[in-house]
């Protein structure tokens, strides 16, 4: 986009990367530095000067790029370790997606399963977290499936809860047999 325009911003953060509470971002932009700077510092006064430098230091010295090999291969293994219990918990012919990237999987259900919108509303009764497909879309499309992000971790209570989420779509399609 930058060589078709000079009005393009280029902006990101390393709270999703080094850690939630770091809250440092950059942005770049060929045509608008001045005012992005002017901006920034009446909005805020300024930024803390510690986890700036923490950042700096992470990317000049290599450790920024050392620490996202170390998370990327830890999410892929969390990501492949949730995967397999959806695969084990859910109902035959649930899909689920391999990322190749990211720590968020794409569950769709099968034909005639719970709708997903009343899994979510059961799941959050529950204290359990998905991404409802309707949210993703204008339309119907995804009211089938769901978003489960393995970014949090795993263990028991996680797997626990994939299982009761399983369960609930299974005792689902066990009912819709009977029609």
């Amino acid at each position: 986009m930058r060589a078709f325009s000079p009005n393009v911003i280029l902006c990101s953060g390393f709270s999703k990367t080094v850690a939630p509470g770091v809250r440092v971002g950059w942005v770049h932009s060929n045509h608008y530095m001045r005012k992005i700077t002017s901006l920034k510092y009446t909005s805020t006064m300024g930024s803390s000067i510690l986890p700036q430098a923490t950042i700096a230091e992470l990317l000049s010295n290599g450790g920024y790029d050392a620490h996202l090999r170390k998370l990327r291969n830890k999410l892929a293994n969390l990501v492949n370790k949730i995967r397999q219990v959806v695969l084990r918990a859910f109902p035959s012919g649930t899909k689920v997606s391999e990322p190749e990237g990211g720590y968020v999987l794409w569950v769709e259900m099968p034909k005639n399963a719970l709708n997903v919108r009343t899994l979510f509303i059961k799941a959050r009764n529950a204290g359990i977290g998905i991404a409802p497909g309707h949210i993703f879309a204008t339309d119907d499309r995804y009211d089938h499936c769901f978003r489960l992000n393995a970014g949090f971790g795993y263990n028991e209570e996680v797997e626990q809860a994939i299982a009761q989420l399983g369960q609930w779509c299974v005792q689902s399609l066990v009912g819709n047999e009977a029609d």
